[in-house]
């Protein structure tokens, strides 16, 4: 890879395929607005006001909790989609900064790479597999159980009578079927685009604290040169996590707050859950939420952690044989590393997996206060 932002290659070719990644290019953004109208227009907007309708047309408690629940995600969705595209020039001037620290450059970092590439690979097909399981027990049951023209495989509200009716159940289900597979891949990309980042920026610091325990102490005019330099990535990447933050932190602090009442409206479903496919169908909403929190919590922890190490890293290199100027410049940057890279999101919340316990307990809070309304 030429470049650091090829490991996110695929995010970009997922949103220029639905029309989210605009272009400087007229012709192809001339492209992307239609493809964008139908995806987001056609498929996901009509199907979400489908939702918001049917909600209102609901007798049994149980569908009254899956519509909404439903119906809101996918609200999320288009929310972090239409952030993705109002924002897509920043992001990719995001991108372009993030290009240009270096990582991977020496010998000794192979290691470093492996291992992050390696996250980046394994962590969204996680989630995908997640949402994926989510969305087949959901669409597929009423496909298996010969229910299709009884049953409708999202909870959408039609004006127009499609019981018994073959073909019209047909058209219904494919058109289900696309919106509910386009919320979801857009969704998958969207939150592990913003974890990827973290990942990434998290191994150019281990990179940089590689460099940093071997600086060429036999060569005392190199060694500034090279410190400096370092110097100069470190405040890089500092600039990159606030403009991180700047970009993201409203999608993230949305992102945990509709996931901390989603989890808990679907525990409180579950427990009300009387048949096996209702049970599956909130089971698997509930893990997709917890670990849809938990990636991105566990990519600033992941960040925060290398940006600590880095101080250790400093004080590992042969600074005792280095003259005395020198010293005093490991000194000086011995105390701005003594104040970790912490990302930050919402009221000040920090994204560190204590933040991930702190919404599983608030999600828990709500549950237990739910289960003392009254039948």
């Amino acid at each position: 890879m030429d470049r650091t932002s090829d490991l996110l290659r695929i995010h970009v070719s997922v949103f220029n395929f639905f029309g989210v990644w605009r272009s400087e290019d007229k012709k192809k953004d001339l492209l992307n607005y239609f493809r964008a109208f139908f995806f987001m227009v056609c498929l996901v907007s009509l199907s979400t006001v489908l939702m918001f309708v049917s909600s209102f047309q609901q007798t049994e408690f149980v569908e009254i909790i899956i519509t909404p629940l439903y119906t809101g995600n996918a609200v999320l969705t288009m929310v972090k989609t239409l952030i993705f595209y109002i924002k897509t020039e920043k992001i990719k001037n995001f991108l372009s900064k993030l290009d240009k620290i270096p990582f991977f450059t020496e010998v000794g970092e192979k290691d470093t790479k492996i291992s992050t590439v390696r996250k980046i690979k394994l962590l969204p097909k996680i989630l995908g597999v997640l949402l994926t399981s989510l969305c087949s027990s959901v669409l597929l049951t009423p496909v298996i159980l010969g229910e299709i023209t009884t049953v409708r495989t999202l909870p959408n509200w039609y004006p127009f009578e499609w019981e018994g009716k073959v073909g019209l159940c047909s058209v219904l289900f494919i058109f289900e079927f696309s919106a509910s597979f386009t919320y979801i891949i857009l969704h998958l990309t969207a939150d592990t685009f913003m974890a990827c980042v973290l990942l990434i920026i998290g191994g150019q610091l281990q990179s940089l604290g590689y460099r940093l325990k071997n600086l060429p102490v036999e060569d005392a005019p190199m060694w500034r040169i090279k410190f400096k330099e370092y110097v100069a990535n470190y405040n890089s990447i500092l600039r990159l996590t606030r403009e991180f933050e700047n970009i993201f932190s409203g999608m993230i602090f949305t992102q945990t707050l509709f996931s901390c009442l989603f989890i808990c409206l679907s525990a409180f479903a579950l427990g009300l859950a009387n048949d096996t496919e209702t049970y599956i169908r909130f089971l698997s909403f509930i893990t997709s939420m917890l670990y849809e929190v938990f990636l991105v919590c566990y990519a600033g922890d992941s960040l925060t952690g290398k940006s600590e190490k880095l101080f250790f890293d400093l004080y590992s290199s042969p600074w005792p044989d280095i003259p005395q100027d020198c010293r005093k410049m490991v000194l000086i940057l011995s105390m701005r590393l003594n104040n970790p890279i912490v990302i930050r999101f919402g009221f000040i919340q920090s994204l560190l997996l204590q933040t991930f316990t702190k919404i599983v307990d608030a999600a828990y809070k709500l549950y237990a206060l739910l289960q003392q309304v009254p039948e």
